[in-house]
Order: C-alpha cells, then sequence, then structure tokens
C-alpha cells in the first residue's frame, strides 16, 4: 500500500531560522513490514541564497540521514554498555534504499542573512515521512526506526505506533 505525507517546520524560531516543508510518497508492505520510501520533495528557504548548488546538496544529505535514523538505525545497548560500537554492525540506510529527493530552494531575498541548511530539513522530512505511513495504514507509528518488526507489531498490535519490537 501507498501514502503521501506533508508536513511543515520552521524550527524553533522562525526569526532565526530555515522554513521548510516536505512531500513524501512512501510504499508499505503490510506482510513484511517494510516501509520503502520512494520520493521526497523537499523545500527550504533559509534566507539569503549564495550558493544554491551547495544548499541543494544539503537539503539532499540531510533528507537521506534522518531516513536513515527513521527506517534502520538504532542504536544497541545492554543494561551496562552500548554494544553498536563501529558501523559494520551498526544498520544505516544503504544507497540502494534511499529514496529520490528533489530539493527545492527558495530565495528569501529580503532576508539578509543565510539561516540554517543542514539540521532543518530532518524535521519537515521525518514528519512527512510519518504523515504518509498514516495515509498508508490508517495508523500512526510514535517511535521509531520503522523496522519490519516494529512495523508489524504495530499493524497487528492495534495501532499504539509505541511498540517495543526493535
Amino acid at each position: 500500500m501507498s501514502g503521501r505525507g506533508v508536513a511543515w517546520s520552521n524550527a524553533d524560531n522562525p526569526a532565526t531560522y530555515a522554513q521548510t516543508a516536505a512531500i513524501a510518497d512512501i510504499e508499505v508492505n503490510k506482510k513484511t513490514g517494510k516501509v520503502t520510501v520512494k520520493h521526497v520533495w523537499q523545500s527550504l528557504s533559509a534566507g539569503l541564497a549564495v550558493s544554491i548548488g551547495g544548499i541543494e546538496n544539503q537539503i539532499v544529505g540531510g533528507v537521506t540521514q534522518v531516513l536513515s535514523r527513521m527506517l534502520v538505525e538504532q542504536y544497541r545497548y545492554t543494561a551496562t554498555q552500548v554494544t553498536s560500537t563501529d558501523f559494520v554492525s551498526y544498520p544505516i540506510l544503504r544507497f540502494r534504499d534511499t529514496p529520490q529527493v528533489t530539493p527545492i530552494v527558495i530565495q528569501w531575498s529580503s532576508r539578509p542573512f543565510t539561516a540554517g541548511v543542514g539540521e532543518p530539513v530532518a524535521m519537515a522530512a521525518a514528519a512527512a515521512v510519518a504523515n504518509a505511513f498514516f495515509d498508508a495504514t490508517g495508523v500512526r507509528m510514535r517511535t521509531a526506526p520503522f523496522t519490519p518488526a516494529r512495523v508489524r507489531a504495530t499493524l497487528t498490535g492495534g495501532g499504539t505506533g509505541t511498540a517495543g519490537v526493535a
């Protein structure tokens, strides 16, 4: 099943931080629990945009990083220590699993400075994917990462979205 989600964020302070919006198209396999993000359109208005190409690269990188954290990344630990100690065993989104990202830079020339262009995209992109999941399933996921086991548990457990399954 597929879904589309939309989200907007001005982060903490609209006077000093970037305005961002995202649209995400996803597919959810109810049987396996796998969530696949197909395409994200991410806009960013960060003030006076001097290096449009650099900002576009920041948008694509930021969206890719937040999707990795949202879909697969997860620290593992015992009662006494962190067991995720290397990138060989630590789950991370692979190139083959990254969606198409369309960056949209909106020039805000009345603003005399450039606001943040790295972190702001994370909020809107993550929320758009969560909203797309709701659109596809009618269920809210409230705990990341959206691992297949957690998705299956949430879909079969009444849709609380806080299933403690990794």
